[in-house]
């Protein structure tokens, strides 16, 4: 499965720069990763959850989650967003806030970056951030 990421053409940043292509290699990497742990349909809502990769679930099985309402399961939001930030509160509680505030934006901007940078995962990590930087202030 290739997956291709579109953002640093769209801003500028050069589709075969070493960052882009790392970007690029590692969210190839995670989606075949998912696909030789889980099988089939399990690995491609896997990945719909995880980093919204909604191109290789089934027609059937989009239908299903449109008919059903569920859509929002599969899309990259804020939940992910939050769920970082969780994680990376709980890993780094020891350092100071500089260094928490800038792991944070670090990570958030990488996640970003993997999953592409649709309007809701931008949203997401901006308010997502800011609401962090607000809890450790």
């Amino acid at each position: 499965t290739t997956t291709s990421i579109s953002f640093p053409e769209k801003i500028g940043i050069n589709p075969s720069s070493k960052f882009s292509i790392f970007i690029r290699d590692t969210r190839e990497k995670l989606l075949s990763i998912m696909e030789e742990i889980y099988p089939g349909e399990s690995a491609k809502l896997l990945e719909g959850i995880l980093i919204g990769e909604r191109a290789n679930l089934s027609a059937e099985t989009k239908k299903n989650f449109n008919t059903s309402g569920l859509t929002h399961i599969i899309a990259v939001s804020g939940f992910n967003i939050t769920i970082i930030l969780i994680f990376l509160s709980f890993l780094f509680r020891s350092f100071s806030i500089f260094i928490r505030l800038s792991l944070a934006i670090l990570w958030v901007g990488f996640f970003t970056l993997l999953v592409g940078p649709q309007i809701s995962v931008l949203r997401a990590s901006v308010f997502g951030l800011i609401s962090y930087t607000i809890l450790l202030s």
